[in-house]
């Protein structure tokens, strides 16, 4: 949705789960599909720190080249060099929800058609 018109199918490759080894398949497939691409979006941290290995392998400077910007604010985050931009979300209140919904569930309310949202934050590190 972000990109609007401008969106192209090749731009978003699928992974089979949410590990560090599939966000450098990924980015492997994502690169030699668009070799000029100047950003990189990851589901999650593990996916743009792997973006950010594979750029750096390929001998592109992060952010000048290519900038990446993951999800989560995890550990990962911090882990690369440079660091991760990344989207924050409140991991805690988000457990504490669930947590919440779980108990009112086995209560016997019925959840259907529930929706929780949270606010989330853009953490602006040296990678984008």
């Amino acid at each position: 949705d972000a990109t609007g018109t401008a969106y192209h199918p090749n731009w978003v490759v699928r992974a089979p789960d949410w590990s560090y080894e599939a966000g450098l398949a990924a980015a492997a497939e994502l690169f030699n599909r668009c070799p000029t691409l100047d950003g990189v979006f990851g589901a999650n941290d593990a996916f743009a720190a792997a973006a950010v290995t594979l750029a750096q392998e390929q001998g592109r400077n992060v952010p000048d080249d290519i900038g990446v910007v993951g999800f989560d604010n995890s550990r990962w985050a911090t882990w690369t060099r440079p660091h991760l931009s990344t989207v924050a979300q409140p991991t805690e209140t988000l457990g504490e929800r669930m947590a919440d919904l779980v108990v009112r569930q086995l209560a016997g309310e019925d959840l259907r058609g529930a929706l929780i949202t949270e606010p989330t934050r853009l953490v602006w590190r040296g990678s984008a």
